[in-house]
C-alpha cells in the first residue's frame, strides 16, 4: 500500500500514532532526497570549479613562458636602442655600419604583451573561485597585465625606421637576423651583412637626417623600460599564484 493510502487508512481508524510515524517518514524522505540532490549539485559545482582552476593554472604556465620572452625581447630592444642612440650621436658610422643598422632595426621590434585572459574572463562569469582571497589574487595578477598592455602600443619609431630601411634589406633581416621558436623570439645581432659598409652607412645617414628618428626612439625606449619593469614581479606573482592554485585544487579534490 502506498504511504498516502496508509496515512488515509490510519486517519479513518483514528490511529494517530501511525499517522504521526507515516508523516515523519514522509518528511524525512523528502529531506533526505533534497539533501542528496544538494550533495550531487555541490559535487557538480565543485568539479566545474576544479576544471576551471586547472585551465587557469595551465594559462598561467604559458604566461610565465610568455613573460620571460617579453623580458628577454624588451631587454634586447633596450640594448639595441642604446646602440642606435650612440650611433646617432656620431658624425658618421665609418665602420661596422651593418651591425649598427641591425641595431636600428631590432630597436624597432615590438611584442604583444597581452596575456591570455579568455579562461579568466569565463571563470569570472561563473563566480569562481569561491575563495575570496584566491579571487582577489587572480584579479590583481590579471590587472597588472592590463596595465602593461595600456602603454604597449606599436611605437612610432617602428614606422619611422621601417619607412627608411629598404624593403629588400628588411626582408633579409627578418630571414637571417630574427628567429622564432615556439613562443619565443630571438634577435640576432651578428648576422652576416647583405649589403656593403658604404650602403649601410648611407641608410644610417638617412636615419640620422630624419628628425623623428631620435625623438621617437627615445620615447619607445622609455616605454620599453616601463614594460620591462613590470615583467619580473609578474613572473614571481605567476609562480606563486600557480603554486597556490595547485594547493587549492589538491585540497578540493
Amino acid at each position: 500500500m502506498l504511504i498516502t493510502g496508509r496515512i488515509a487508512d490510519a486517519f479513518k481508524r483514528q490511529d494517530w500514532a501511525t499517522v504521526l510515524v507515516e508523516l515523519v517518514l514522509v518528511v524525512a524522505g523528502v529531506l533526505i532526497a533534497l539533501r542528496l540532490d544538494q550533495l550531487a549539485e555541490d559535487r557538480r559545482v565543485q568539479a566545474q570549479e576544479i576544471n576551471f582552476l586547472k585551465l587557469v593554472r595551465t594559462d598561467i604556465s604559458r604566461d610565465i613562458e610568455d613573460l620571460e620572452n617579453i623580458e628577454q625581447v624588451m631587454t634586447a630592444v633596450r640594448d639595441f636602442g642604446d646602440e642606435a642612440l650612440a650611433t646617432l650621436a656620431e658624425n658618421s658610422c665609418a665602420e661596422k655600419c651593418w651591425t649598427k643598422l641591425v641595431a636600428f632595426f631590432h630597436a624597432s621590434q615590438w611584442i604583444d604583451v597581452r596575456l591570455n585572459t579568455a579562461t579568466y574572463e569565463e571563470i569570472k562569469r561563473t563566480g569562481f573561485p569561491r575563495d575570496p582571497e584566491l579571487k582577489d589574487e587572480l584579479s590583481r595578477y590579471y590587472s597588472l597585465g592590463e596595465q602593461r598592455y595600456m602603454i604597449a602600443n606599436l611605437p612610432q619609431y617602428r614606422e619611422v625606421v621601417r619607412s627608411i630601411i629598404p624593403v629588400t634589406v628588411q626582408d633579409y633581416l627578418w630571414e637571417n637576423c630574427w628567429e622564432i621558436s615556439g613562443r619565443r623570439q630571438k634577435l640576432i645581432a651578428d648576422c652576416e651583412a647583405s649589403i656593403n659598409n658604404a650602403d649601410a652607412q648611407r641608410i644610417i645617414d638617412e636615419l640620422r637626417a630624419d628628425r623623428d628618428t631620435e625623438k621617437t626612439l627615445r620615447f619607445w625606449l622609455s616605454t620599453a623600460a616601463v614594460i620591462k619593469q613590470t615583467v619580473p614581479p609578474q613572473i614571481l606573482e605567476a609562480d606563486q599564484l600557480k603554486a597556490k592554485l595547485s594547493e587549492h585544487i589538491e585540497n578540493m579534490e
